[in-house]
């Protein structure tokens, strides 16, 4: 379901809010998007793909037994192609688990762009080009974490995933996590191999950054350490805050951090 268009007022702006997607069931738990498509993961175990005009559910994956806490997923893999192409997604639960899936994507014949109703695959009215069917197979099931997978970073070599909870508290619909877990796992995309595994946190790992082979990351121990992906290293570690760090966000010249606290650190360190 999707709410009708409404314009609002924030400051000096004025942002249109083109449909709300509605699930009076399940929380949402993660997302992602791109030119034509929005991704997003539940509590009830399933990833929907919403159509970014229109805001209508066109597809649903099936393949994790608990809560999908995080996706990443190939951007705009299928513009500007006539043919059947295949994209790249990962996802995370609190099953443990790290799904692996192949996005494929595959015109519409004539004849079949006023088909509607079809559970999987839909079609799909993309923001470039000619409407397509969107599906996805399950490629391989990562099972590396002990505990649930709570979020992700991918690029084009490396995937790494990061696991929070040994034991999951729901307060009405929101869980609440409690865990020494900081371990980091890092796979290899081609092969899906597990690389390394990054260990040095004395708190949870709660957000990382991935650019250029080096990993970034945050910890409940107040602390934020730079790795080496491929040595598996840590090159250096950053202190400063008085509390748990919540948050990172990452590129090669400057890392901005933020702690419970309310406080914004920000980090410059240059990278050779």
């Amino acid at each position: 379901m999707f709410s009708e268009s409404k314009a609002i007022g924030i400051g000096t702006c004025n942002v249109e809010i083109q449909w709300t997607m509605l699930d009076p069931f399940y929380s949402v738990y993660c997302l992602d998007f791109d030119s034509s498509r929005i991704m997003t993961g539940s509590r009830d175990r399933t990833i929907k793909v919403w159509c970014i005009k229109t805001g209508t559910c066109i597809a649903t994956f099936e393949g994790h037994t608990g809560s999908v806490l995080c996706l990443k997923f190939e951007h705009d893999w299928d513009i500007d192609s006539d043919d059947t192409v295949r994209g790249f997604m990962v996802s995370g639960s609190s099953d443990c688990t790290v799904c692996v899936w192949d996005l494929i994507s595959t015109p519409v014949t004539s004849g079949e762009n006023d088909v509607v109703g079809r559970s999987n695959p839909v079609v799909i009215s993309g923001t470039f080009g000619s409407p397509r069917w969107v599906s996805a197979e399950l490629r391989q099931v990562l099972r590396g974490h002990s505990a649930g997978v709570l979020d992700l970073k991918m690029d084009e070599r490396w995937i790494v995933t990061w696991s929070v909870a040994t034991s999951v508290v729901y307060a009405e619909l929101m869980p609440c996590y409690s865990s020494k877990d900081a371990l980091m796992n890092v796979y290899d995309r081609k092969t899906l191999a597990l690389h390394t595994t990054l260990s040095g946190h004395e708190g949870p790992v709660n957000a990382v950054g991935l650019e250029n082979g080096r990993v970034v990351s945050a910890s409940g121990d107040g602390k934020m350490m730079l790795w080496d992906v491929e040595t598996g290293n840590c090159i250096r570690v950053f202190e400063g805050h008085e509390k748990g760090l919540a948050c990172i966000e990452f590129k090669v010249r400057l890392r901005l951090i933020s702690s419970s606290a309310g406080i914004i650190n920000g980090v410059r360190h240059y990278v050779e």
